[in-house]
C-alpha cells in the first residue's frame, strides 16, 4: 500500500505542477513532463527505501 502511494503521490504533485504551469505559462509540454518526472522520482524513492539486503543489520546507535 505504501508503494501505491508514493506512485500516486509522485504523479498527483509533478503533474498537478506541470497543468498549473502549463495553465499560466499557456504551454503544452509541462503536464506529461511533470508526469514523467513524478514517476521517476516515485520509482527512485521505492528503490531507496525497500532495496536492502535482507541479511544487513540495522545500524546501531553510538553513545557518544
Amino acid at each position: 500500500m505504501r508503494i501505491l502511494s508514493y506512485l500516486a503521490s509522485g504523479l498527483i504533485l509533478y503533474g498537478g505542477l506541470g497543468w498549473l504551469g502549463d495553465k499560466f505559462l499557456g504551454t503544452s509540454f509541462l503536464l506529461p513532463l511533470g508526469l514523467i518526472i513524478g514517476l521517476v522520482l516515485a520509482m527512485f524513492m521505492i528503490i531507496r527505501r525497500y532495496n536492502h539486503d535482507p541479511g544487513d543489520k540495522p545500524p546501531t546507535k553510538q553513545s557518544g
